[in-house]
């Protein structure tokens, strides 16, 4: 519900580096916390989903602020939604 919000404001590029982002720190953060630390799946389950949560939101910042559109594209989307 949050990324339809974000992704109307991204460039294609954006959106790209978004999803790819997100796989990459993910999977990152699962090898860090069960390859690493060595927790099992029981023992770090509230630690994974408190980090992918703060990574979406993290990256989604990012993201906007570096791969946003022009202010003139996004009122053209807007009118021709409506």
């Amino acid at each position: 519900m949050l990324e339809a919000l974000v992704l109307k404001y991204l460039t294609k590029k954006g959106v790209i580096a978004y999803f790819v982002g997100q796989v990459i720190f993910i999977a990152i953060l699962a090898y860090y916390i069960f390859g690493i630390l060595d927790y099992s799946l029981d023992r770090g389950r509230d630690m994974f989903f408190i980090g992918m949560v703060v990574i979406v939101l993290l990256w989604m910042g990012v993201c906007l602020l570096l791969w946003r559109k022009p202010k003139e594209k996004i009122d053209e989307n807007s009118k021709n939604n409506i």
